[in-house]
This record gives structure tokens, sequence and C-alpha cells, in this order.
């Protein structure tokens, strides 16, 4: 005889594996499967008075971090697994205490998981705190990330009260009902690499632009009313328009504790690489140990961290920005024709420059331009075909850009000059442009807005005088 309960209890837990599926499936999606539910990232900043769940973990911090986000995505508390709605957290990483034989302890990084999130979108209030990230849930649409950044659990960096004014020739204006309609928007466009965007809560309005606040940090300003968004689901080939490169600071390293990988025996170029190539987060600087081989990947850089680049207690450990050089001539390039060989077959970024802090060269400068960002400014180093550019020094503060066909080879001394970054050319054996001694023509002073074109010494550069010649080139 048949025993009835046996197909009963069949049933009944194919209803219970088909629930527990559409449950988990329900987390992640939203806009009736529509969306996806992915994360902000707001970088120093916290929401005050909700903590709902509290998680402590030893482990290296961005472990801690993924499985804070997978909590919060599940509805889960961090020590029994019951289920409690998440929509934000707070995440404070723990500091790396020591590091040998190829294992690191760290201490405690916290996680404070809530319900609640800051407004417009909940009653929180988010006030800044340094070394603490705050991350809020956001349901988008595009199916963008489903494509370029699977991985990456968060796909904006979001500053609160900020917006980047750049000139209106350089973004691409859309009413937007909410924040995330902006950021579906950014993702969507098609006519350009959309890397930020604003968004305007009174106005409703939305301003695409392929600039970022570090290509243009002179241009960052407050505004109690505007978001600043900035793209961090860019593979790389879309992450810059011109030239990707690697700026070094030698015995330097990053304050904080920011460090999301750490390697052991690696080559300069294999950490640069695994930077460059970073699945699953926004790797934006390294730290290398020429001794030890040990490469540090960080979402942070010398933007975002201007006032806590400190020294290293190794001679050995150096500090190394990956910059986008600004390409004022990007539309003469189409299909990014500039820098698609620089990821053609893996290839990586140069070390193009090093920098010295509150340093300038001595003796005259070539030429000097003026109304220019640094990325600018390096950039116009790397095209002259004048003359060959040695070096360059810099001025946040003038925003005044100082070429010169020498460096501390040809016997000249650096200054100290607290208005100015001097920035030496490390790409001479790989860049073409004026003979061996730096001779040449006239430099092209003037200056021109992100968006003009200008340069009377500046030609498209052609297949037979691709300055990084054919076997490519290390830094």
């Amino acid at each position: 005889m048949m025993n009835t309960k046996q197909p009963l209890l069949l049933i009944y837990l194919a209803i219970v594996f088909s629930l527990g599926i559409q449950a988990g499936y329900a987390q992640t999606t939203c806009k009736n499967g529509l969306g996806r539910v992915l994360y902000e990232r707001l970088p120093n900043q916290q929401l005050q008075g909700y903590d709902d769940d509290v998680v402590r973990d030893t482990a290296p911090p961005f472990r801690v971090l993924e499985k804070c986000q997978d909590l919060c995505l599940r509805d889960r508390t961090g020590t029994n697994n019951l289920v409690r709605t998440c929509t934000s957290f707070d995440f404070q990483p723990g500091s790396r205490i020591t590091s040998f034989g190829g294992t690191s302890e760290y201490e405690e990084s916290l996680c404070y998981l809530t319900s609640e999130q800051a407004g417009p979108e909940g009653i929180g209030s988010l006030m800044l705190v340094p070394n603490s990230v705050h991350f809020n849930e956001i349901c988008l649409t595009s199916n963008r990330p489903e494509r370029e950044c699977p991985s990456r659990r968060y796909v904006f960096e979001r500053h609160p009260r900020k917006k980047l004014k750049l000139p209106i020739s350089d973004v691409k204006e859309f009413t937007a009902a909410n924040r995330s309609d902006c950021e579906d928007k950014c993702l969507n466009e098609f006519a350009f690499v959309c890397r930020s965007a604003n968004f305007d809560s009174t106005m409703r309005s939305c301003t695409l632009s392929r600039f970022t606040r570090r290509t243009h940090p002179e241009l960052l300003e407050d505004d109690p009313n505007s978001d600043y968004l900035e793209n961090t689901c860019l593979n790389a080939e879309r992450r810059c328009d011109g030239l990707a490169v690697f700026v070094k600071e030698e015995n330097k390293r990053l304050g904080g504790p920011f460090e999301v990988d750490i390697f052991n025996n690696m080559t300069l170029e294999e950490c640069q690489t695994m930077c460059l190539r970073a699945e699953k987060y926004f790797c934006r600087s390294v730290e290398f140990d020429d001794q030890t081989k040990q490469c540090i990947l960080s979402e942070e850089d010398s933007i975002s961290q201007k006032d806590d680049i400190s020294i290293s207690s190794s001679p050995t450990h150096h500090f190394y920005d990956l910059v986008c050089l600004d390409n004022q001539r990007a539309t003469d390039y189409p299909d990014n024709s500039v820098t698609s060989h620089l990821f053609s077959s893996g290839r990586r970024p140069d070390t193009a420059f090093q920098r010295y802090r509150n340093s300038r060269l001595g003796g005259e400068f070539h030429s000097e331009i003026t109304g220019r960002s640094l990325s600018e400014c390096l950039d116009e180093c790397l095209r002259q075909t004048s003359f060959q550019c040695r070096s360059a020094v810099y001025s946040d503060r003038f925003r005044t850009c100082r070429l010169s066909r020498y460096n501390q080879k040809d016997g000249m001394r650096i200054i100290y000059d607290a208005d100015y970054d001097y920035y030496e050319n490390l790409m001479l054996n790989v860049v073409g442009g004026g003979d061996a001694d730096g001779h040449g023509g006239a430099g092209n002073g003037g200056s021109h807005r992100p968006g003009e074109h200008g340069g009377s010494n500046w030609r498209p550069p052609s297949k037979d005088d691709d300055r990084y010649g054919t076997g490519g080139g290390g830094g």
C-alpha cells in the first residue's frame, strides 16, 4: 500500500525550497524584478543613532565588508542569522597590526547594520566621521553593472552636499525623478563614458560628465542641495579617456586603514596590474615595497586622502596613484584609440611621473600654462612634440603648470615651495619629442578649459610614431 505521507512531504519540501529561492532572489531585486539592489559608498560618513545590529571581526577588513554587505542584502543579523530588515550600514575597517610569514593580522573591524536610511529615503542623518564608510542600498535598473562590474557590490561613490561645477559645455543635463534615476542615466549614457554625475534634489536635475573630482579636484564645491556621484562601475578600458598612468611617491604610504587587498612575492608590474583589473572593488592606488615584494591595494588615493600621505617606515616602500591624464582632445581619437593599445594583451599603465610635494625645480622653465588641472598639465608634458618635457611643476592654488626641458639629472636643484609640487617624467625612454638634449621649438602657452581644443604644437599621433613603440614599455 502506497504511503500517502511521502508525496505530501515531497510537495511540502518543494514549496519550501521554491519560497526560499524566491525570498533569496527578492533580497537582491527591486521594482518587481526590473531592478537590482546595489550599494552607494559614502566615505567618511556615518548614520547617527540607528544601530540595529553590530558585527565584529578581526578578519581582513575587506572580507568583513563583504560579510556585512551580504548580511544586509539578505536582511540577516550577524550573530544568529535571524531575519531583520537592513537597508544601510556603517563600516569601520580595522588597521593592520602585523604582517609576517605571509600572514597579516588586523584590529577588529566593525559594521553597524540598520533598517534606517539617511534622508531623503529615510529619517536618519549623516555625520562626518573620518575612517568610517557608510553603505546605502539603492535600486538600479541599468543592466550595465551585470555586464561591466558583476562582482562589485557598490557602483557609485556618493558625496552628500557636494557638486562638481564643470563648464556647461562639459556636462549633459537631464531631469531625474530621484538620485537613483540619475545614477541609472549615468550608467546608461552611450554618447560618452559617464564617470560622474551631480543630482540636485531641489531642481530635480541630473548632470552627467566624463570628468570627475579626480581629474578636476579644484571644481568640487559645497552645495546643500546636491549629491556628487562618482561611477565606480568602470572596467579598465572605460576608466580613462586619455592615458592611465601611475604617479610614484618615494618612501611614502597612505594613512588610515584603507587597504582592501595585500599580496606577497609580487613584482611591481604584477601589483599594478592587479589594481587595474580588480573586480570586487575600484582600486585607485597601490603601495609596493621593492625589498619585501609586498603589494597593497586601496580604494583611496592622494585626492581622497590628501592630508594623510605619510613617510613610510621602510625606505623601499613606495606609493603609486593610478591617475587618468585628462585628454582634452578625446573627440580626435575615435573609439579611445589613444588608450586602446594600453590595454591590449593585458598591457598595464606606465609609472609615468614621480611626485615631490611642496617643491619646484630651480632655474628657468620652458613654458607656462594657466587655468589647467594637474591631469591636464601632466598630459601636456607627455604630449610635447616641440621639445622634450623632462619635468613639470604644478600649483593647485594658482592652477599653473610649468613645463621644463630639465630635471634633477641635469644638475638642477629641487627647491622648497609650498605652492608647487614637482613631477619628474619617468617615461623619457619611451616618449618621443625633442632631441636628446631636450631642445625644440616654443611651448604652446595660453590656456583652455575642459572641452576646448588648443595647443599649436600638438598633432594627432600616427601609427608610425606611437610613443610606446612596438614592444610596450614598463615604468
